[in-house]
């Protein structure tokens, strides 16, 4: 019979306590309780019912807090890890599901006549896939707008699909002095103006500068 630590004290022994302390102090999670602290919450070594009250009456900005500071020590363990291209810029992959609720249990996040929905933003460092970000909206959120609430890294490149195509706000992102690469549009009116080669004799390229023959996004930039 095997004497060793479980799993789950092993696993228990990665989370950074002494931080996690410091979170609950900063948020008031153990301030009036007389049982189940915020440590024994997130071990969830209780009933059922138990819990559903502590996670009913306890700031979620504490497993916020928490789950940011293991992001972090989890990016550095991979930020060494090679992408298979030459660059040594982070990459990032923004993208969004919709995560379908129960209206009657949900009543809260109305989408459509019969069902109730979230949307959740995730923007993935592709440096060992770890989020980097997470959002939750409403389901009827449009995915673009998540670009006004997005962290920006200067020097990063953000890797996105065409339904986050607004040339205001993806200008925006490179005057923060970030790259980002999408895909156009079907009927797009744009020109292309320059490209960047990889290798001329391949005919690779890195990237293309364009602008659009749209009055009111020429007239933005």
């Amino acid at each position: 019979m095997s004497s060793g630590k479980t799993m789950f004290a092993q696993i228990m022994e990665f989370v950074p306590w002494t931080s996690f302390a410091r979170i609950v102090a900063r948020h008031g999670g153990d301030s009036g309780v007389r049982r189940l602290s915020c440590t024994e919450q997130f071990r969830a070594a209780v009933r059922r019912s138990t819990l559903a009250e502590a996670n009913e009456g306890r700031d979620w900005r504490i497993w916020a807090d928490l789950a940011a500071v293991l992001i972090h020590r989890a990016r550095k363990l991979y930020c060494n890890d090679s992408l298979g291209v030459d660059l040594t810029n982070t990459v990032y992959a923004l993208d969004a599901t919709t995560i379908d609720l129960c209206l009657s249990l949900f009543p809260w996040a109305p989408f459509r006549t019969t069902k109730a929905a979230i949307k959740m933003h995730t923007l993935l460092d592709l440096h060992g896939n770890i989020p980097a970000f997470i959002h939750i909206s409403d389901g009827k959120a449009h995915e673009v707008s998540m670009l006004d609430t997005l962290p920006i890294e200067a020097g990063a490149f953000y890797v996105m699909d065409r339904c986050y195509l607004d040339f205001g706000r993806l200008y925006a992102l490179h005057q923060a002095g970030a790259s980002f690469v999408t895909r156009a549009k079907r009927g797009m009116d744009a020109r292309r103006v320059f490209v960047w080669w990889c290798n001329r004799y391949r005919k690779t390229n890195c990237g293309v500068k364009a602008v659009s023959c749209l009055p009111e996004f020429c007239k933005r930039e």
